[in-house]
């Protein structure tokens, strides 16, 4: 009984963990994909300033 609620517990902290690297992955990819907008804008924004 006792053996089965440590695993049990073990496990949903696993997933827990695993959950929780995704979203930070997520959140990671979704900053970087707005920096390169924000830095391909400005590029864009550079050269028409300089032409």
């Amino acid at each position: 009984m006792f053996k089965s609620l440590r695993l049990q517990a073990f496990l949903s902290e696993m997933i827990l963990n695993i959950e929780l690297s995704k979203l930070k992955l997520h959140y990671f990819l979704m900053g970087s994909i707005f920096y390169l907008n924000d830095s391909i804008k400005s590029n864009k924004l550079i050269k028409l300033i300089k032409y």
